[in-house]
């Protein structure tokens, strides 16, 4: 008699440790209910502090690229999008020929050729309508200004293609009149020589197609390969980051804690009905 009091003194207190457990969960939903709103709102906003993370990770190499770009421009002393002063030496342009002929320009701004020039043209031949036609090929010449000079003193004509290789252009040159001392001439050569003055500088402005390239350049090397880095990470690693949060930190479902509350509910009134 005592050992089945005993054993209902027991199972009496599990029931009441568990309803009040059970009350306790009830009472929890509630308030979860009450105040579903205001936590979906944090759980949107942590979701939405961890999302701008990944999307700052993913833009790392875009980051990365511009800074070292503007580093590279910087040592060059370019700034993009405005035309910079820097120093610049004289540009020499000697046309020497084979009539005696010598014309010295100068300048400071690059004549963006990186050889000189040999010309050579052949005699001038008469045409049936009167006109004046001869054959002129120009070379990439890399020889010095003496040894071109000595090459149009001895008319030294033979194996140009040999001393120079394939001629960079070739065309037919046509006039109406031609001086007597031209025509007299077997062939005319012609050395165009490209010389600097490094110790000769001045402080110049960028032109605006100058500014244009390298504004270009810059663009090209700090935006494009990053980007492109980027959009390949957007498809594996964003994605897979973000459905992750999404799952870490899922939002409040109202009709799912409705649910869980009718059956505890409806539980804890079964067990605290009066037989």
């Amino acid at each position: 008699m005592n050992k089945d009091i005993e054993l209902s003194d027991k199972f009496l207190k599990k029931k009441k440790d568990f309803l009040l457990g059970l009350k306790s969960e009830i009472e929890d939903l509630q308030n979860k209910l009450s105040n579903i709103k205001r936590d979906n709102k944090r759980i949107k906003c942590k979701k939405g502090i961890k999302k701008i993370g990944c999307y700052n990770r993913l833009l790392l190499p875009f980051y990365m690229g511009y800074s070292l770009t503007y580093l590279i421009f910087s040592i060059i002393n370019h700034k993009p999008f405005e035309r910079d002063d820097y120093k610049s030496y004289l540009r020499i342009k000697k046309e020497i020929d084979s009539l005696g002929n010598t014309k010295i320009e100068e300048q400071y701004r690059s004549y963006n050729e990186n050889y000189n020039i040999f010309k050579y043209a052949s005699k001038w031949e008469m045409n049936d309508d009167g006109t004046f036609v001869r054959s002129v090929k120009e070379y990439n010449a890399k020889l010095d200004e003496e040894a071109l000079v000595k090459m149009i003193e001895t008319k030294d004509i033979y194996n140009l293609d040999v001393i120079f290789g394939e001629p960079k252009n070739v065309y037919i040159e046509t006039r109406s009149n031609v001086l007597k001392e031209e025509l007299d001439e077997e062939c005319f050569l012609e050395a165009i020589i490209y010389l600097s003055d490094k110790d000769e500088t001045i402080i110049i402005k960028e032109t605006n197609y100058e500014n244009f390239v390298l504004s270009f350049l810059y663009l090209t090397f700090s935006i494009v390969p990053s980007m492109g880095f980027t959009i390949i990470n957007s498809n594996f690693i964003l994605r897979k980051a973000l459905r992750e949060i999404d799952e870490k930190y899922p939002e409040i479902n109202a009709n799912d804690l409705l649910k869980e509350l009718e059956i505890k509910m409806n539980n804890y009134q079964v067990l605290t009905r009066e037989k």
